[in-house]
Protein backbone atom coordinates (compact mmCIF):
# COMPACT_ATOMS: atom_id res chain seq x y z
CA UNK A 1 0.00 0.00 0.00
CA UNK A 2 1.46 3.72 -1.33
CA UNK A 3 0.85 6.15 2.02
CA UNK A 4 1.80 9.66 1.71
CA UNK A 5 5.79 9.45 2.79
CA UNK A 6 5.59 11.47 6.85
CA UNK A 7 9.82 12.11 5.54
CA UNK A 8 8.52 14.21 1.90
CA UNK A 9 5.94 15.77 3.87
CA UNK A 10 8.45 17.62 6.05
CA UNK A 11 10.54 18.22 3.72
CA UNK A 12 7.45 19.94 1.55
CA UNK A 13 6.50 21.93 4.95
CA UNK A 14 9.98 23.38 5.37
CA UNK A 15 10.35 23.81 1.96
CA UNK A 16 7.63 26.38 2.14
CA UNK A 17 8.39 27.57 5.48
CA UNK A 18 11.77 28.44 3.92
CA UNK A 19 13.41 26.94 6.43
CA UNK A 20 15.72 24.75 4.19
CA UNK A 21 19.70 25.92 3.22
CA UNK A 22 22.20 24.94 0.80
CA UNK A 23 24.80 22.66 3.05
CA UNK A 24 27.03 21.35 0.13
CA UNK A 25 25.06 21.93 -3.24
CA UNK A 26 21.60 22.64 -4.26
CA UNK A 27 18.65 20.52 -5.48
CA UNK A 28 18.52 20.28 -8.92
CA UNK A 29 15.57 19.02 -11.65
CA UNK A 30 18.72 16.85 -13.56
CA UNK A 31 19.42 15.34 -9.95
CA UNK A 32 16.36 14.31 -9.59
CA UNK A 33 15.48 13.01 -12.47
CA UNK A 34 19.25 10.51 -12.49
CA UNK A 35 18.06 9.82 -8.82
CA UNK A 36 14.46 8.66 -10.01
CA UNK A 37 16.11 7.01 -13.05
CA UNK A 38 18.67 5.14 -10.55
CA UNK A 39 15.59 3.45 -8.38
CA UNK A 40 14.23 2.85 -11.47
CA UNK A 41 16.17 0.87 -13.04
CA UNK A 42 16.71 -1.08 -9.75
CA UNK A 43 13.11 -2.10 -9.93
CA UNK A 44 12.87 -2.60 -13.61
CA UNK A 45 15.47 -5.04 -13.38
CA UNK A 46 14.56 -6.77 -10.62
CA UNK A 47 11.25 -7.58 -12.17
CA UNK A 48 12.71 -8.78 -15.50
CA UNK A 49 15.17 -11.13 -13.61
CA UNK A 50 11.35 -12.55 -11.67
CA UNK A 51 10.20 -12.94 -14.98
CA UNK A 52 13.12 -14.56 -16.80
CA UNK A 53 13.67 -17.16 -13.92
CA UNK A 54 9.65 -17.88 -13.73
CA UNK A 55 9.87 -18.56 -17.57
CA UNK A 56 12.80 -20.52 -16.87
CA UNK A 57 11.33 -22.37 -14.23
CA UNK A 58 7.76 -22.90 -16.11
CA UNK A 59 9.67 -23.64 -19.48
CA UNK A 60 11.68 -26.39 -17.39
CA UNK A 61 8.84 -27.64 -15.31
CA UNK A 62 11.26 -27.05 -12.23
CA UNK A 63 9.24 -27.53 -9.14
CA UNK A 64 12.31 -26.40 -6.85
CA UNK A 65 13.38 -23.50 -8.76
CA UNK A 66 9.51 -22.57 -9.18
CA UNK A 67 9.30 -23.06 -5.65
CA UNK A 68 12.05 -20.89 -4.06
CA UNK A 69 11.28 -17.93 -7.08
CA UNK A 70 7.75 -17.84 -5.56
CA UNK A 71 8.96 -17.80 -1.81
CA UNK A 72 11.53 -15.38 -2.63
CA UNK A 73 9.59 -12.80 -4.12
CA UNK A 74 6.73 -13.19 -1.78
CA UNK A 75 8.99 -13.04 1.01
CA UNK A 76 10.21 -9.52 0.04
CA UNK A 77 6.84 -7.92 1.51
CA UNK A 78 7.65 -8.15 4.76
CA UNK A 79 11.29 -6.62 4.62
CA UNK A 80 9.53 -4.01 2.45
CA UNK A 81 7.47 -2.90 5.18
CA UNK A 82 10.21 -2.71 7.24
CA UNK A 83 12.61 -0.37 4.88
CA UNK A 84 9.66 1.98 4.05
CA UNK A 85 8.89 2.31 7.60
CA UNK A 86 12.72 3.30 8.25
CA UNK A 87 13.15 5.17 5.33
CA UNK A 88 9.99 7.20 6.37
CA UNK A 89 11.33 7.93 9.71
CA UNK A 90 15.29 8.23 9.01
CA UNK A 91 15.08 9.81 5.55
CA UNK A 92 18.68 10.07 5.10
CA UNK A 93 19.27 6.22 4.86
CA UNK A 94 16.75 6.78 1.69
CA UNK A 95 20.52 6.23 -0.44
CA UNK A 96 20.97 3.10 0.90
CA UNK A 97 17.71 1.65 1.69
CA UNK A 98 16.15 3.71 -1.37
CA UNK A 99 17.29 0.46 -3.60
CA UNK A 100 17.10 -2.45 -1.19
CA UNK A 101 13.16 -1.23 -1.24
CA UNK A 102 13.48 -0.93 -5.29
CA UNK A 103 15.09 -4.35 -5.32
CA UNK A 104 12.73 -5.63 -3.36
CA UNK A 105 9.17 -4.08 -4.87
CA UNK A 106 11.03 -5.47 -8.32
CA UNK A 107 10.94 -8.48 -7.49
CA UNK A 108 7.19 -8.57 -6.07
CA UNK A 109 6.26 -6.77 -9.40
CA UNK A 110 8.07 -9.55 -11.90
CA UNK A 111 5.87 -12.45 -10.10
CA UNK A 112 2.89 -9.95 -10.41
CA UNK A 113 3.75 -9.42 -14.26
CA UNK A 114 4.37 -13.02 -15.06
CA UNK A 115 1.20 -14.31 -13.92
CA UNK A 116 -1.17 -11.51 -15.00
CA UNK A 117 0.64 -11.26 -18.43
CA UNK A 118 0.29 -15.33 -18.92
CA UNK A 119 -3.36 -15.04 -18.52
CA UNK A 120 -3.80 -11.56 -20.71
CA UNK A 121 -1.43 -11.20 -23.28
CA UNK A 122 -0.26 -7.86 -23.13
CA UNK A 123 -1.96 -6.53 -20.04
CA UNK A 124 1.10 -5.46 -18.51
CA UNK A 125 1.98 -3.29 -21.48
CA UNK A 126 -0.69 -1.49 -21.66
CA UNK A 127 -0.61 -0.82 -17.83
CA UNK A 128 2.24 0.76 -18.05
CA UNK A 129 0.97 2.94 -21.45
CA UNK A 130 -1.44 4.10 -18.92
CA UNK A 131 0.97 4.91 -16.39
CA UNK A 132 2.74 6.88 -18.61
CA UNK A 133 -0.18 8.86 -19.70
CA UNK A 134 -1.13 9.31 -16.36
CA UNK A 135 2.88 10.93 -15.08
CA UNK A 136 2.33 13.05 -18.66
CA UNK A 137 -1.00 14.89 -17.93
CA UNK A 138 0.33 15.47 -14.35
CA UNK A 139 3.41 16.61 -14.83
CA UNK A 140 1.50 19.16 -17.71
CA UNK A 141 -1.02 19.75 -15.30
CA UNK A 142 2.45 21.25 -12.47
CA UNK A 143 4.21 22.56 -15.06
CA UNK A 144 1.72 24.51 -17.93
CA UNK A 145 -1.42 25.15 -15.62
CA UNK A 146 0.75 25.24 -12.60
CA UNK A 147 -2.09 22.68 -10.59
CA UNK A 148 -1.26 22.87 -6.79
CA UNK A 149 -1.97 20.44 -3.96
CA UNK A 150 -2.02 21.02 -0.62
CA UNK A 151 -1.04 19.39 2.34
CA UNK A 152 -4.68 19.96 3.63
CA UNK A 153 -6.05 18.23 0.67
CA UNK A 154 -3.70 15.45 0.77
CA UNK A 155 -4.36 14.53 4.02
CA UNK A 156 -7.93 14.39 2.98
CA UNK A 157 -7.37 12.08 0.54
CA UNK A 158 -5.43 9.55 2.99
CA UNK A 159 -7.96 9.60 5.37
CA UNK A 160 -10.67 8.83 2.40
CA UNK A 161 -8.42 6.25 1.41
CA UNK A 162 -7.47 4.57 4.70
CA UNK A 163 -11.41 4.54 5.23
CA UNK A 164 -11.89 2.80 2.05
CA UNK A 165 -9.32 0.49 2.57
CA UNK A 166 -10.43 -0.45 6.28
CA UNK A 167 -13.81 -1.05 4.82
CA UNK A 168 -12.82 -3.66 2.04
CA UNK A 169 -11.55 -5.57 4.93
CA UNK A 170 -13.83 -5.23 7.36
CA UNK A 171 -16.17 -6.75 4.65
CA UNK A 172 -13.66 -8.85 3.32
CA UNK A 173 -13.21 -10.43 7.20
CA UNK A 174 -17.19 -10.56 7.25
CA UNK A 175 -17.84 -12.61 4.52
CA UNK A 176 -15.86 -15.22 5.40
CA UNK A 177 -19.20 -15.55 8.27
CA UNK A 178 -21.74 -14.15 6.31
CA UNK A 179 -21.92 -15.78 2.52
CA UNK A 180 -24.71 -12.93 1.45
CA UNK A 181 -21.60 -10.98 1.15
CA UNK A 182 -18.80 -12.87 -0.45
CA UNK A 183 -20.89 -11.49 -3.81
CA UNK A 184 -19.27 -8.30 -3.46
CA UNK A 185 -16.29 -9.74 -4.45
CA UNK A 186 -16.83 -12.49 -6.28
CA UNK A 187 -20.56 -10.98 -8.18
CA UNK A 188 -20.48 -7.42 -8.25
CA UNK A 189 -17.34 -6.37 -10.02
CA UNK A 190 -18.46 -2.90 -9.91
CA UNK A 191 -17.60 -2.65 -6.58
CA UNK A 192 -14.57 -3.49 -6.61
CA UNK A 193 -14.07 -1.32 -10.10
CA UNK A 194 -15.25 1.84 -7.77
CA UNK A 195 -12.57 0.57 -5.41
CA UNK A 196 -10.06 0.61 -8.02
CA UNK A 197 -10.29 3.99 -10.12
CA UNK A 198 -10.21 5.56 -6.52
CA UNK A 199 -6.96 3.85 -5.51
CA UNK A 200 -6.04 5.72 -9.19
CA UNK A 201 -7.09 8.78 -7.79
CA UNK A 202 -5.37 8.83 -4.77
CA UNK A 203 -2.31 7.89 -6.78
CA UNK A 204 -2.45 10.41 -9.03
CA UNK A 205 -3.00 13.06 -6.52
CA UNK A 206 0.24 11.28 -5.07
CA UNK A 207 1.94 11.88 -8.39
CA UNK A 208 0.98 15.38 -8.05
CA UNK A 209 1.96 16.28 -4.59
CA UNK A 210 5.68 14.08 -5.88
CA UNK A 211 5.85 16.79 -8.62
CA UNK A 212 5.10 19.78 -6.72
CA UNK A 213 7.39 18.34 -3.46
CA UNK A 214 10.02 18.21 -6.69
CA UNK A 215 9.62 21.58 -7.57
CA UNK A 216 9.21 23.39 -4.06
CA UNK A 217 12.99 22.25 -3.39
CA UNK A 218 14.74 23.09 -6.10
CA UNK A 219 13.32 26.41 -6.07
CA UNK A 220 13.48 26.84 -2.41
CA UNK A 221 17.01 26.14 -2.24
CA UNK A 222 16.85 22.75 -0.84
CA UNK A 223 20.15 20.95 -0.11
CA UNK A 224 21.40 18.25 -2.87
CA UNK A 225 20.23 15.23 -0.27
CA UNK A 226 16.65 16.21 -0.59
CA UNK A 227 16.86 14.95 -4.37
CA UNK A 228 16.68 11.08 -2.54
CA UNK A 229 13.84 11.14 -1.06
CA UNK A 230 12.28 12.62 -3.90
CA UNK A 231 13.19 10.30 -6.61
CA UNK A 232 12.32 7.57 -4.15
CA UNK A 233 8.62 8.79 -3.86
CA UNK A 234 8.50 9.67 -7.24
CA UNK A 235 9.78 5.80 -8.15
CA UNK A 236 6.77 4.26 -5.34
CA UNK A 237 3.84 6.38 -6.43
CA UNK A 238 4.58 5.61 -10.21
CA UNK A 239 4.90 1.80 -9.10
CA UNK A 240 2.15 2.52 -6.76
CA UNK A 241 -0.03 3.74 -9.98
CA UNK A 242 1.12 1.09 -12.20
CA UNK A 243 -0.27 -1.79 -10.08
CA UNK A 244 -3.71 0.31 -9.61
CA UNK A 245 -4.22 0.11 -13.22
CA UNK A 246 -3.07 -3.32 -14.11
CA UNK A 247 -5.68 -4.42 -11.67
CA UNK A 248 -8.23 -2.10 -13.58
CA UNK A 249 -7.78 -3.14 -16.27
CA UNK A 250 -7.91 -7.30 -15.28
CA UNK A 251 -11.47 -6.57 -13.62
CA UNK A 252 -12.23 -4.49 -17.17
CA UNK A 253 -11.04 -7.68 -18.95
CA UNK A 254 -12.72 -10.08 -16.60
CA UNK A 255 -16.30 -8.16 -16.79
CA UNK A 256 -16.20 -7.96 -20.35
CA UNK A 257 -15.09 -11.56 -20.87
CA UNK A 258 -17.66 -12.90 -19.10
CA UNK A 259 -20.44 -10.84 -21.09
CA UNK A 260 -18.88 -12.26 -24.03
Amino acid sequence: MRIVNPSLRKVMQRSQAGEMCIEVQPATYGGIAKKTILFGAVTILAAILSVVLLNVAFAKQDAQLLTVVLTGALLCAIPMIVVSLVIAFRPDTVKVLGFVYSLLQGALLGVLVFFVDSYYPGIALAAVLGTLIVFVVCASFNKMLEVRVSGKFVRIMLIAFASFIALELVLMLLSLFVPNLQALFTVYLWVQLLINICCIFYATVLLLWDLQTAEDIVNGGADKKYEWIVAYSLVTTLVYLYIQILELLLRLLILFGRRN
